[in-house]
């Protein structure tokens, strides 16, 4: 693994000149000054050892090492959104897993339509049945952590 410090912002500064075609324009976009978005890039150039971007007084073309550059920089923003976005929806019961417990003849007839809701409503939640397990093994099961809600 590489010892220099590119963050994600210099990434984003990136692309959005790429996407802009120019330092002002992207600056813009940003909210903020010219100056340190072209000082960055020029840093990240530097801490990466190429020229990312062939500039004149007019306009701005990629190099082949800024295109390939580029490409992975698009695909790695979009994995940090979704990583941001995947974490909130984890904490908010709408991604991630569930264990379900239960036993009993009368859950017979709930459970069907009780899994069928939950499902649509949480299409992104791996939902894992565990039928016929009697109360001391649901207690055991959720005081250990390998079942999330247990039905009696």
């Amino acid at each position: 693994m590489s010892d220099w410090g590119m963050e994600l912002r210099h990434m984003k500064y990136f692309v959005t000149v790429v996407d802009e075609g120019s330092f002002t324009r992207a600056a813009e976009r940003l909210s903020i000054a010219q100056s340190p978005v072209s000082h960055q890039i020029r840093k990240l150039e530097r801490e990466l050892g190429v020229r990312l971007l062939a500039r004149t007084t007019r306009s701005i073309a990629l190099t082949e090492a800024g295109r390939v550059f580029y490409d992975r920089c698009v695909a790695l923003l979009a994995a940090s959104e979704d990583a941001v976005d995947s974490a909130r929806k984890a904490d908010r019961g709408e991604m991630g897993a569930l264990s379900l417990g239960f036993t009993g003849s009368a859950t017979y007839d709930l459970m069907p339509n009780l899994v069928r809701a939950y499902r649509e409503r949480n299409p992104l939640v791996e939902l894992t049945l565990r039928s016929e397990m009697l109360t001391p093994a649901q207690v055991q099961a959720l005081l250990d952590g390998t079942l999330s809600v247990g039905l009696l």
